[in-house]
């Protein structure tokens, strides 16, 4: 199960803890550790994201189809879409133009 990130810090309380995590325990990254799978190109903007990421699982596409995503925005006001599982781009929207 999917937990979406939704807000800064996981919850409205800003605690910064995902209770409900159940993969990532410290006995697991401890023994299996971690890596880079890939990475998300924010295209058009050298300065990087603006806020952090926010992550919904499971949103229904007009095909039928669902993916997770993550929604990122950028310091030069666009947001995009990544499909996260594997790293590439949805689209973009720009908030000001």
């Amino acid at each position: 199960m999917s937990i979406a990130v939704a807000t800064r810090s996981y919850d409205n309380l800003r605690s910064r803890a995902n209770t409900q995590e159940t993969i990532l325990t410290p006995a697991s990254v401890g023994y299996q550790g971690m890596k880079v799978l890939f990475s998300l190109p924010l295209p058009g903007d050298k300065r990087g994201c603006e806020a952090q990421p926010l992550f919904v699982p499971s949103v229904r596409l007009e095909n039928g189809n669902t993916h997770d995503f993550v929604y990122v925005a950028t310091m030069a006001n666009d947001v995009f879409a990544f499909h996260c599982n594997i790293g590439s781009v949805d689209g973009q929207t720009n908030s000001h133009r």
